[in-house]
């Protein structure tokens, strides 16, 4: 399962990995949100990229609201690539070709 982060702290410092960090925002009551949870836990124990080290994050729009609005999530679930601190791309909405495309432009 994805590390929820639960502090603006913990955010900045997991951004400044060397290994690829994807990042989903996301709220609980969000349907589209809830069904790509089970798809992102599929990926996650797929060995394309559970060999490549990638690392997944989940954000809680509504408990930290001001990240959300930093980084300038407009949609949910929007999922955000990090790698050293910088953002290099998102994918926004339930679209599961989306994901895997954006992840596999950056393994």
């Amino acid at each position: 399962m994805a590390t929820a982060l639960t502090a603006t702290e913990e955010f900045e410092k997991v951004i400044l990995s060397e290994s690829l960090v994807v990042v989903e925002f996301f709220a609980e009551w969000c349907s589209p949100c809830q069904k790509m949870e089970k798809f992102l836990q599929d990926l996650m124990k797929d060995s394309k990229y559970k060999d490549k080290k990638i690392q997944f994050y989940r954000i809680n729009v509504d408990t930290l609201p001001g990240i959300a609005k930093m980084v300038g999530i407009g949609a949910l679930p929007t999922f955000v690539c990090y790698r050293d601190n910088r953002k290099l791309d998102e994918s926004v909405g339930a679209s599961k070709s989306s994901l895997k495309k954006m992840l596999k432009k950056y393994m």
